[in-house]
């Protein structure tokens, strides 16, 4: 197997240290808010998308454990991570569990109240008593006839040998004992012959059903019988059930008065804003009602929120032009006491983090490699280009990690990046290389025969062979329609590409211009007159020879068949 050039992939998590500087300042403000201010309120920490809004809450965490008071915990809850579990009771049971690694509560205790919370059992007893059908109480009933008859039928044997007892007696003993001894087995055919006729009429040949089935326990003796069921459940507690074990669960676990605890609640924003509202309105029961009876650990409780202040808005009105914007800048004014935010990367912060993570996934490249990466993203923003996130560029990162799996050193890793780049914001791939339009992007980095690197990029395959999937189509679709300003259009966006895939294309579908029909052919002189691509002039070899063959062909032609106006028009163009 030959030797791979190495390719690392990013992970997408926290970092352990600050990249920027800024990270470690907001960090520390936080982490002092909670060592040295009386609690019980909210803290807001806003930042986009991949902002870095983790590796603060990552830092504080640092911070905390390495404060003199050690008494000092933070409790992280992802709520997008739980999206469509009942989110109440995930938040308890995370924070119990939670509370129970820092020692603060006994353990088998809140084991069991995490139980409740998570199995509500219910037990149900069921009582099974077999029943009689009419026609099964009549059977029963036929089955008392059978001693009878056995005594009559034995009664009327002993009396064979009687003289003086006639023998119609004997006859009418003996009949009578066989007919009731045999009542069941009569009644029993009785009933199948009228069950096989209904269910004649009613067009039914199973025998599934009807009281037969039911005969087998007439004579198994079944008795009645009891089970028991346990029923688990795992409702979302109600709000009241909510404030009762959070309330439980504080109680013991900051009952020393050294202790504070900080909750983050993550991803707030990204969750449904049903699921948001309602856990964000239970806790706010213990922070935002002044009326409401306040436990005295309060104030050694803290709420972080991390949030993105445009994702915020979901929480009411939904997003786009009618979200309620002044609603949900009234929720931040009123819900948080104190809001930090995030800073946007300045352009020598990113770049320097964009240098180190791909150092990190290509680390077999050379410094210019990485450095035309760098101007392909900044190309892309321009000057007026808001600071990516981290994650911004870690994305990129992987995605020109991805390509550069499949294609190895083919291709320099700007080009990548441009065309993930490109990708990300064209609708149309396909459409844009075929266009006229030139994108800065691509022929600042690449250069001027940035298409055909882009196709082999988009369709997986050599260049010039991506260059014959791209234009083979236009170029027939016009030569059909006799459309010459197409074949100009192509030609003056795609250049040498174009003049290859053209003699490669015409005729379409044959080896020479004799096997077109004469119509077809009479429209692919005209788009090759009128796309001007036969002027002596021009500087291609091409030209001179695609009309010798077009006018060899109109040559061999015996009939022009149909004779229209656009045939003949086809036919002056070849002259």
């Amino acid at each position: 197997m030959d030797e791979r050039c190495a390719t690392r992939l990013l992970p997408d998590s926290p970092a352990d240290a600050d990249a920027f500087g800024s990270h470690e300042r907001v960090a520390g403000a936080i982490a002092e808010v909670v060592q040295t201010e009386s609690g019980g309120k909210a803290i807001g920490l806003e930042g986009g998308w991949g902002a870095g809004k983790s590796t603060i809450v990552k830092l504080i965490a640092q911070k905390l454990s390495q404060a003199k008071e050690r008494a000092h915990k933070i409790a992280v809850f992802d709520m997008w991570s739980h999206q469509g579990d009942p989110l109440r009771r995930t938040f308890l049971e995370n924070l119990i569990k939670q509370v129970q690694r820092f020692r603060w509560v006994d353990k088998e205790q809140w084991d069991r109240r995490i139980d409740e919370l998570a199995k509500r059992r219910r037990e149900e007893t069921t009582r099974v008593v077999p029943r009689l059908t009419p026609e099964g109480v009549k059977f029963a009933f036929s089955l008392l006839a059978v001693p009878i008859g056995s005594a009559l039928f034995g009664a009327g044997l002993s009396l064979l040998g009687s003289k003086d007892v006639s023998e119609l007696l004997r006859a009418v003993l003996i009949a009578l004992g066989i007919a009731l001894a045999l009542a069941p087995a009569i009644y029993y055919g009785y009933l199948g012959v009228v069950g096989c006729w209904k269910r004649k009429r009613r067009g039914r040949t199973s025998e599934e059903g009807g009281w037969l089935s039911e005969l087998p326990a007439l004579f198994t003796g079944q008795a009645s019988t009891e089970s028991r069921t346990v029923v688990s459940q795992s409702p979302d507690p109600t709000s009241v059930e909510f404030e009762s074990v959070f309330r439980d669960l504080l109680d013991e676990a900051l009952k020393p008065e050294n202790r504070k605890l900080l909750i983050v609640v993550d991803n707030l924003d990204r969750v449904e804003p049903s699921d948001a509202l309602s856990i964000w309105s239970t806790l706010q029961t213990f922070l935002g009602h002044k009326e409401y009876q306040r436990p005295d650990w309060i104030d050694r409780l803290w709420i972080l929120i991390p949030y993105d202040d445009n994702a915020i808005l979901r929480l009411w009105d939904g997003s786009g032009p009618n979200a309620n914007s002044k609603l949900a800048t009234s929720f931040l004014d009123k819900t948080f006491q104190l809001r930090f935010r995030v800073p946007p990367l300045l352009l020598s912060n990113w770049r320097e983090f964009l240098k180190e993570a791909l150092q990190q996934a290509f680390p077999n490249h050379r410094e210019e490699d990485y450095h035309g990466v760098f101007r392909a993203f900044a190309t892309k923003g321009g000057p007026d280009m808001s600071a990516p996130t981290p994650r911004d560029l870690k994305t990129l990162v992987n995605q020109v990690g991805a390509l550069h799996r499949e294609w190895q050193d083919e291709f320099p890793l700007s080009h990548l990046a441009c065309y993930v780049l490109f990708q990300r914001d064209c609708e149309d791939v396909r459409k844009a290389l075929l266009s006229n339009e030139d994108f800065e992007l691509l022929s600042r980095i690449i250069g001027q025969d940035w298409r055909g690197i882009i196709a082999a990029l988009h369709f997986g395959m050599p260049v010039e062979e991506a260059q014959q999937l791209l234009l083979r189509f236009p170029i027939q679709t016009a030569l059909a329609k006799g459309d010459g300003k197409t074949l100009s259009d192509l030609e003056s966006t795609h250049g040498a590409g174009f003049w290859s895939v053209l003699e490669d294309t015409v005729p379409a579908g044959a080896n020479d211009w004799n096997s077109v029909a004469p119509a077809d052919l009479a429209k692919s002189a005209v788009a090759l007159a009128d796309s001007q691509l036969f002027d002596h002039s021009h500087s291609q070899p091409e030209p001179a020879a695609l009309r010798s063959t077009i006018q060899t062909a109109a040559v061999a032609v015996e009939a022009w068949i149909p004779f229209d106006a656009e045939t003949a028009q086809g036919m002056v163009r070849v002259g």
